[in-house]
């Protein structure tokens, strides 16, 4: 018999909830993690990750959590969506669209991204990006014409003596995150997190 006090959820949601909140739901007895609930309306929900911009990071997997209705596959809302060819991102047991698309209050159709096809368009790194965008833009425009300061090209940075010298808050985010990808290193967060995340590979503790 089945334990109707156990929750089910995603193995996407859990992973997002051990990776943001650092929960670990694989050793819950209370939870059970499988691809979907078969006991409840087999639609896809168009939820997603609020670390992502407009758009982006939406879950492949989150399933809505209502009854069926009259032995369908669907409640009474997803099944009305269902019939008038109306729900886009298709029925959980099923493969997500490739490119899917939701409906606004307007009834036009606005294009979304899955959660593992948006790596680069976290909140904070695209906010931090237009900003350091900005800014350049800006000093541009102050310099009227003026030769730019001259900036240490990336091949002569000596990282590794910048790290002993605490000085790696002078190099701009691009020169910060350019070594973290060749290094296989996390590139993602503000610039304080990018130093540190150097310092400690370059001398671990």
């Amino acid at each position: 018999m089945t334990d109707t006090n156990v929750h089910k959820i995603s193995k996407e949601f859990a992973h997002y909830l051990n990776e943001k909140y650092n929960i670990d739901c694989e050793n819950d007895p209370n939870i059970s993690i499988q691809s979907y609930n078969e006991n409840t309306c087999l639609a896809r929900l168009s939820k997603k990750n609020p670390d992502y911009i407009s758009n982006y990071g939406y879950f492949t997997t989150y399933q809505c959590n209502c009854s069926k209705f009259n032995d369908n596959d669907f409640c009474e809302l997803h099944l009305s969506k269902f019939l008038e060819n109306k729900l886009t991102l298709g029925k959980i047991n099923e493969e997500p669209p490739v490119e899917p698309f939701i409906y606004d209050i307007l009834g036009n159709k606005n294009r979304i991204y899955w959660y593992h096809d948006s790596p680069r368009e976290k909140l904070k790194t695209y906010v931090e990006d237009q900003n350091e965008i900005q800014r350049q833009e800006n000093y541009k425009k102050k310099s009227r014409g003026r030769p730019p300061i001259p900036q240490i090209r990336y091949e002569l940075i000596d990282f590794k003596k910048m790290c002993e010298e605490n000085t790696l808050d002078k190099l701009n985010i691009l020169s910060l995150k350019t070594y973290l990808k060749n290094n296989n290193l996390n590139i993602y967060g503000n610039k304080i997190l990018l130093i540190n995340r150097i310092k400690s590979y370059l001398i671990p503790i």
